[in-house]
């Protein structure tokens, strides 16, 4: 019983040791280079009859900014305050991290998408991020579970599955930010 007790107290402990993302009270809409107000973009294009990509919906996706590991090397701890920019084909956003932009969702089609962050006293950094599809994915592990047969199921379903009807994901939108040297302080040292 007293190990048990042990057992339980020290993973109530390690639990708390993971640090929970900051908190995010708003979230940000786009704006169209086409001057839509509408999340999706293409609205007004579709409506004159041009063939453009169909909205499959729209996607609340995190923009974090990280400081670089004291070892130079991974993610460290979560940074606020830094200005960053979101770029797509036909529309932008600026936020100040941490922050939930509202991105349409046009499955396979969906835009890449640019994202510049800037912070004083850090490098600015661009980083640039695709949708994934979540479908395969999703299959994959769930295939990797039964083991090699069950990989080799999921990757014949997913060879003739239309993709066109997949559901496509952006990831979470992570900056790692290095801070600038130390002024003085000569580099190399």
């Amino acid at each position: 019983m007293r190990i048990l007790f042990l057992i339980a107290l020290a993973g109530v402990v390690l639990a708390g040791c993971s640090k929970k993302p900051m908190e995010v009270d708003r979230i940000t809409p786009i704006k169209s280079t086409s001057g839509s107000t509408e999340t999706d973009v293409y609205a007004s294009r579709r409506k004159a009859g041009e063939k453009v990509p169909e909205l499959a919906g729209d996607q609340i996706v995190p923009i974090r900014t990280y400081m670089v590991n004291s070892d130079g090397f991974g993610i460290g701890d979560e940074i606020a305050g830094a200005k960053c920019n979101v770029n797509a084909r036909d529309f932008s956003a600026d936020v100040v991290t941490p922050a939930k932009v509202r991105l349409p969702n046009y499955r396979m089609q969906s835009s890449a998408i640019s994202v510049r962050c800037s912070k004083a006293g850090y490098t600015t950094r661009t980083v640039d991020h695709s949708v994934y599809n979540r479908t395969k994915n999703d299959r994959l592990n769930m295939g990797s579970q039964a083991g090699l047969l069950g990989v080799l199921a999921v990757v014949a379903i997913n060879a003739v599955s239309d993709e066109k009807t997949h559901d496509y994901k952006y990831p979470v939108l992570k900056v790692v930010l290095v801070p600038l040297p130390e002024k003085g302080r000569k580099k190399g040292r």
